[in-house]
């Protein structure tokens, strides 16, 4: 089900280390060639959203939407981390996979401006998981934490279980 997927730890799918500064970048504007004008963005600067898409032969799919809330610009340029908690604080089992398409290319977000990650899970059961009721655990929420720093971004999650043990991914964010 994951062939041609890159697992969170494989290194070949971590983001790109962040190029020097440079005042030419436009902000909003994305390039591989056009290296970061502003520090990595960091949880307590950005919202987040999902935004459900088109359900399809067991498949889900929502788009995560990142907001710079805060004054100053900040970039995010990669994938970030995923998991999936409940309404007492309790991670639930996330699998969270990085697809290598599209591929990590720094978004500066000026005040206002939004970077998302498109997200792919299923509704199919594992053979392991229950025959009867949910396969798993009904989230609450989504914890995202930003690519290259820590700390969560609370996102509220409307969609159900996520099954094969919360098998949860999808590309890098992209400009919005």
């Amino acid at each position: 089900m994951t062939a041609g997927l890159c697992a969170t730890s494989v290194a070949a799918c971590e983001p790109a280390t962040p190029s020097p500064e440079r005042a030419d970048v436009q902000v909003g504007e994305t390039s591989a060639t056009n290296p970061i004008a502003a520090p990595s963005c960091a949880a307590d600067q950005l919202t987040g959203t999902l935004e459900p898409g088109s359900p399809g032969a067991g498949q889900r799919y929502a788009t995560l939407v990142l907001t710079n809330k805060s004054g100053p610009a900040c970039t995010v340029d990669g994938y970030g981390d995923l998991r999936l908690a409940d309404a007492d604080d309790t991670a639930l089992p996330t699998d969270s996979w990085r697809e290598p398409d599209p591929a990590p290319t720094p978004v500066v977000l000026a005040q206002g401006d939004a970077a998302q990650r498109e997200l792919h899970w299923t509704v199919v059961r594992a053979p392991e998981e229950p025959a009867d009721g949910p396969c798993q655990p009904e989230p609450e929420r989504l914890e995202v934490t930003p690519p290259d720093r820590a700390g969560l971004i609370p996102v509220p999650w409307s969609f159900g279980p996520v099954c094969q043990h919360g098998w949860l991914g999808g590309g890098a964010y992209t400009a919005r």
